[in-house]
């Protein structure tokens, strides 16, 4: 972290009631402070936040990230209702970034897999 100079929290869905989860998330914002990193929050979405801990520890990890972006406005309206200083931004969805490949490709990558149809 020390020689970083970004920490990205991106993807999927890392804010939900896991105070595990969330206590982890909540170190690596702090180490990133205390080492001076910048941290963006990239694309994610959420799922329900009921307890106090969940909200409070994500409320703690947004107001302390140096940018946010939400992938869809369900998790922008949850996130907006715990208060936040920080302004939140929507995204898409980063995969919608990659390229389809080739029929034959996918087919090959299926099998390996042994996803094969």
């Amino acid at each position: 972290m020390a020689s970083s100079d970004l920490l990205i929290i991106g993807g999927g869905t890392p804010f939900y009631d896991d105070l595990i989860h969330m206590l982890y998330f909540s170190f690596l914002v702090l180490a990133a402070k205390l080492f001076k990193t910048r941290t963006m929050v990239y694309a994610v979405s959420s799922r329900h936040l009921e307890t106090w801990a969940g909200k409070f520890l994500t409320k703690f990890i947004l107001n302390n990230a140096d940018f946010v972006t939400i992938r869809e406005h369900e998790s922008l309206l949850r996130m907006q209702s715990l208060g936040l200083k920080k302004e939140l931004h929507v995204t898409p969805d980063p995969a919608i970034t990659l390229a389809p490949v080739e029929q034959n490709v996918l087919e090959k990558i299926l099998d390996r897999e042994g996803l094969g149809v």
